[in-house]
């Protein structure tokens, strides 16, 4: 008698969209959202104990993520370069 093969996730082929069975909870988009919502609600607690409002720190937020990094790379940058040479 054969031996059986079993057969694993991978060997299953993917089932079609069905809306009926469709569970919002396990898309990858809803991960994010929730994911990102929780950041926000983290972020706010902490800005709360500085008594800093969402209108306050997020501007801070983002100058931070849109100059920083720039500076942080051009303040590195002679320090890296001997060694690329």
């Amino acid at each position: 008698m054969p031996a059986r093969r079993r057969t694993g996730p991978a060997d299953r082929p993917f089932p079609p969209y069905d809306g009926a069975r469709y569970d919002v909870s396990r898309s990858v988009g809803w991960q994010v959202y929730n994911l990102t919502q929780l950041m926000r609600r983290e972020i706010e607690a902490r800005m709360a104990a500085l008594d800093l409002t969402d209108a306050q720190w997020r501007p801070l937020w983002v100058l931070a993520w849109t100059t920083l990094p720039p500076l942080l790379l051009m303040c590195s940058l002679p320090r890296r370069l001997p060694q690329a040479l």
